[in-house]
């Protein structure tokens, strides 16, 4: 039987899926991107990062 987290078996976030959305926010924050406002790189990082940890919460190492 594998390794346990909590009441369920561990699950852990694919690590090609953890590299899409690193990938995915340094595209979104590049430096050249001066004339965008901070608020707005924010508007379009907030659903991103919001669904990614709705979706991987109660994995091993979401945090």
């Amino acid at each position: 039987m594998g390794k346990r987290y909590g009441y369920g078996p561990r699950v852990e976030i694919p690590k090609a899926k953890a590299v899409d959305l690193r990938r995915k926010v340094m595209q979104l924050t590049k430096r050249n991107s001066v004339m965008v406002s901070l608020g707005t790189k924010l508007r379009e990082l907030n659903p991103i990062l919001r669904g990614w940890a709705n979706y991987y919460r109660y994995c091993a190492y979401a945090g």
